[in-house]
């Protein structure tokens, strides 16, 4: 059964999404303030670090496994930090600005516009 695993530096932040997600898929979701990577098949990085140039990756990706993918939902610039570490490890690793082109449509239809 897949598992989602949250994590943020808000304590209170992330109780409340995981609260949100939970009630939709029970049993199903965790949330904390630290990222659990050992086991992740996908590590998405959803926060502003990689906005900078100079801003470290948000999470270590040494500690994924050798068959993670990496996603980085910053768009600008393409290759973040956190990007560079995962093509580095020889990890998959996915850009910000595919995912927004693809959820465009889903967004003008949700929006009706």
């Amino acid at each position: 059964m897949a598992r989602l695993h949250l994590a943020d530096t808000d304590p209170d932040r992330v109780a409340a999404l995981g609260g949100r997600l939970s009630a939709a898929y029970p049993g199903r979701v965790e949330a904390g303030t630290r990222p659990r990577l050992a086991d992740a098949d996908l590590a998405v990085n959803a926060t502003p670090p990689g906005l900078r140039p100079d801003d470290p990756p948000p999470f270590a990706v040494a500690d994924l496994p050798a068959h993670a993918v990496v996603a980085d939902i910053i768009m600008s610039p393409a290759e973040t930090a956190l990007l560079r570490a995962a093509r580095e490890r020889g990890l998959p690793a996915r850009p910000g600005e595919p995912m927004l082109a693809h959820q465009t449509d889903a967004y003008l239809d949700f929006s009706g516009l």
